[in-house]
């Protein structure tokens, strides 16, 4: 099957066309809260929210939700940019993932 497979011109996304999943879940995101209005909310509960609840008979409840370690986390990070994470890939019960590699070269005369 000579010609399929490999790298081929013009094969491939395209630079900056977004992933359809990806724009997916963002439609989403943004129709149960608007960008404008994400940043603010995290705030609020970065601080600390009094929530009230009112139940099927008509009566209120009135709670606190502590601060939330989360929304702090998110942020500080739209803030000063998110630090790189390390990740780190082994095998089964941790063990090497390649154990060994072996190299044959070979010279053409």
């Amino acid at each position: 099957m000579a010609g399929s497979g490999g790298r081929r011109p013009g094969a491939g996304r395209k630079p900056g066309v977004p992933q359809k999943r990806k724009s997916d879940i963002a439609d989403v995101i943004n129709s149960v809260i608007p960008p404008n209005e994400r940043i603010g909310l995290l705030a609020e509960r970065a601080r600390g929210v009094l929530v009230q609840e009112i139940d099927k008979r008509g009566e209120s409840k009135v709670y606190s939700l502590p601060p939330s370690e989360n929304a702090l986390k998110i942020l500080e990070e739209y803030a000063s940019g998110k630090p790189i994470q390390r990740t780190e890939l082994t095998g089964k019960d941790g063990e090497d993932l390649i154990k060994e590699i072996r190299v044959k070269i070979v010279r053409k005369s």
